[in-house]
């Protein structure tokens, strides 16, 4: 029987971690001293770093875990509560036309261990057993590393860095803060302008974020490369026409110990893509895009084992300004573009992104299966009107879709048909801005055995409050009934809100509130089962410095920008953060 002898084991990397968490405190203490200025050694006649620019910036963040799991024996006692400590550190050297950048990364769990019985044991694992590091609950990494020359001509960048081609059906890998992703291509890439022609090649191995700065770090396992290269040529000058080509290499590894990283470049292509895209600027008073690709798929990995065929992707836009009026349609045709995402997205990110065409704001774990379809075609037409003053814009929205694919993600096991009419309005003042949506999703499907249905709003309010400050409102609702599904689920409502107030320049005080009796999210409230609430502080004495604490608790749910999407944890707890540049 185990005694009801529990000790917290707190200090457990100390002795490594305290020199780097007290250096972290010197750059935004640094920048706050400096009000703000950059620092430019080159200035010091005579210093060692004569004529480089230097920039340094660096987040610290603290958060303590309130945890609802407990152990038995222990039920009335918060034992599995824990710390964690995150740093991002970023410099940058600059000088002419070079450039050298980095940064390294580190984060540590603090009481994620106690001692039962005189036996050691871990609540949390901040590291997988493959995952190399001279602490068992801390890890620092040099997380990007590049060198950059540029001329009127050429770019070359020897490292991690981001390319995109395109509208990014066909490669896109790009840093995408908003859910935390940033994914680089460690190798070469360089630019060439010769006159009306741009050339870009691309080649390297993928190096995913391994330590989150707004996500929970636990689990952290040894990077998976998956090798890309690429070409992109463009044409410019063709009358009022760009015209482009591309094509791009993959080759994914399996697994993190699937053989040293350049053995990807030995093996035979999973998958080769090849694209064209145009675009046309004023004809007949009409901007035109247009861009397909082809996806040959050389392994059955891709399709469970069975037999791998090829899939294409097509997307095209419009765009006409009539008068006071702003017309946007688009519309595409995806097919098993999505699975070359199959391998990435194990890891949380995507290699290639190609536009949705979704209100992002409100997708959920139904409607996100249609971002990712593998089988799905749409169009949505935008319509703006700017008054005389341009301070009221009003818009109309309405966007339809067909959807194939019943696999994997879907909850239907039929095809649908999808309508999703939105209208708002953006209001500018002299003092007061107001952005508002509200829409309605529709998912039809085949077999009449019923149909999803979202009803949603939000507003962004921001209006003076006297001498006090400024008074920012941020509302969304959304209402989700199910259709008939094999594993039924409940209807539910979501809501979040915002109540911030403005204080000059330097604070600004937050009070937060969410509800949500969704099943499928796995989190529960501070106030009740359903019910959140948190309130943050935020100040910021220069430009070049923010700290913020924040206490109490959000939901889990999804998050999507960028054409991405990812499961967000709820929280329950403390945290601090000091950001700051010089």
């Amino acid at each position: 029987m185990a005694s009801n002898e529990r000790t917290p084991v707190w200090v457990s990397c100390w002795s490594g971690l305290v020199p780097v968490f007290l250096l972290s405190l010197l750059v935004p203490l640094g920048a706050a001293m400096a009000g703000g200025a950059p620092w430019e050694p080159g200035q010091d006649e005579g210093g060692l770093l004569s004529g480089i620019n230097v920039q340094v910036t660096n987040r610290v963040a603290v958060r303590y875990y309130m945890v609802d799991d407990v152990l038995e024996g222990f039920e009335d006692r918060a034992i599995n509560n824990y710390v964690e400590e995150v740093d991002r550190f970023n410099l940058l050297l600059s000088k002419g036309r070079m450039a050298l950048g980095l940064q390294v990364d580190e984060v540590a769990l603090f009481a994620n261990r106690y001692i039962l019985d005189g036996e050691l044991y871990h609540s949390y694992d901040l590291l997988e057993s493959e995952t190399s590091s001279p602490w068992d609950d801390a890890y620092l990494t040099l997380e990007k590393l590049y060198g950059r020359y540029r001329s009127h001509t050429m770019e070359w960048i020897v490292g991690d860095g981001y390319v995109s081609f395109g509208r990014g059906l066909a490669l896109n890998m790009a840093r995408n803060t908003d859910i935390d992703l940033d994914t680089s291509l460690r190798g070469v890439k360089g630019s060439l302008h010769l006159g009306d022609w741009e050339l870009t090649t691309v080649t390297g191995l993928t190096n995913a974020q391994q330590v989150q700065q707004e996500y929970p770090n636990l689990g952290i396992h040894p990077n998976i490369y998956h090798m890309v290269s690429g070409l992109r040529v463009e044409r410019y000058g063709l009358g009022p026409a760009t015209m482009g080509v591309h094509g791009v290499i993959y080759r994914f590894a399996r697994d993190y110990d699937d053989g040293t990283p350049l053995v990807r470049y030995t093996e035979a292509p999973d998958v080769l893509v090849g694209g064209a895209s145009l675009e046309a600027m004023g004809i007949g008073g009409v901007d035109f895009l247009v861009e397909g690709d082809y996806f040959d798929y050389r392994s059955s990995d891709f399709f469970g084992g069975e037999e791998p065929e090829p899939g294409y992707g097509f997307y095209t836009s419009a765009s006409a300004y009539p008068g006071q009026f702003v017309l946007l349609l688009e519309a595409k045709r995806y097919v098993d573009t999505e699975r070359v995402n199959t391998y990435p997205t194990l890891d949380g990110y995507e290699v290639a992104v190609a536009p949705s065409l979704e209100y992002e704001r409100v997708i959920t774990e139904d409607s996100s299966a249609a971002v990712n379809s593998n089988d799905i075609a749409g169009a949505r037409l935008r319509v703006d009107y700017s008054g005389s003053s341009g301070a009221l814009i009003p818009y109309l929205s309405f966007a339809v879709f067909r959807d194939w694919d019943t696999s994997e993600l879907h909850f239907n096991n039929v095809p649908e048909t999808i309508f999703h009419p939105l209208a708002g309005l953006q209001w500018t003042g002299a003092e007061t801005n107001l952005l508002a949506n509200m829409g309605w999703r529709t998912d039809i499907r085949d077999d009449d055995t019923g149909h999803d249905t979202l009803a949603h709003i939000d507003l962004d309010l921001l209006v003076p409050f006297g001498a006090i400050g400024d008074l920012e409102l941020v509302s969304a609702a959304r209402r989700f009934l199910w259709g008939v599904n094999a594993q039924q689920q409940s209807d539910y409502t979501e809501m979040e809100n915002s109540l911030a107030l403005h204080r000059g320049d330097h604070w600004t005080f937050i009070l937060y509130q969410d509800f949500s009796d969704n099943p499928l999210v796995r989190s529960t409230g501070n106030l009740a089962e359903h019910l959140y609430a948190a309130l943050e502080l935020q100040y910021k004495p220069t430009t070049a410095i923010t700290a913020k604490a924040f206490y109490g608790a959000y939901k889990a749910g999804i998050r999507c920008a960028g054409g991405q999407c990812r499961s967000l944890p709820g929280f329950e707890g403390l945290r601090f953060s000091l950001e700051g540049s010089i």
